[in-house]
């Protein structure tokens, strides 16, 4: 089959089911993007400009639900947008990650920040399959910058979603 450019059956490549991830904002985005619905923005959005939630992609036909994320280093201002029945949730962060919290923190724009370990607690809470592997050095995102970490994200991330799929 041949899929938006790809030869799925090639690569073993299941179009039916999309995976994201995201380091840092995009990290945040990706958490966004899988567990936030629209009656969880509180800030009207101009849909004349910004189009509707779904978009158009020019894929039609195509779901744009998620099937599984890796979020690195990331955070979100609220858990409870993470519902029973949402996506899998794999996390990587460091306990002392100096600029995105792993525990929570607050920032003076945004306000109240969560991190990986409250997110994780969420997603347990409300019986999301979820797995956090936690960092010990201090520095955001060096689990892709140094090679001491890396092959340690790259594994948990590859297993993480080969998991999902099998």
């Amino acid at each position: 089959m041949k899929t938006m450019g790809f030869h799925t059956s090639d690569y073993g490549i299941n179009p039916d089911k999309m995976y994201i991830m995201g380091s840092s904002a995009g990290a945040g985005t990706c958490l966004a993007v899988a567990y936030f619905e629209p009656e969880d923005i509180t800030t009207p959005v101009n849909t004349a400009i910004w189009g509707d939630w779904e978009g158009n992609s020019g894929n039609p036909g195509y779901s744009s639900a998620i099937s599984g994320l890796v979020a690195l280093w990331g955070n979100v201002t609220d858990t409870l947008t993470i519902k029973p029945g949402d996506a899998p949730l794999g996390l990587m962060h460091s306990i002392y990650d100096p600029t995105s919290p792993y525990y929570s923190d607050i920032d003076p724009i945004l306000g109240k920040g969560y991190g990986s370990y409250y997110i994780h607690q969420r997603a347990e809470n409300t019986g999301i399959e979820t797995q956090l592997h936690t960092y010990y050095y201090k520095g955001h995102g060096t689990g892709l910058a140094n090679p001491q970490y890396l092959d340690t994200t790259i594994t948990f991330s590859a297993n993480f979603f080969y998991e999902l799929e099998n």
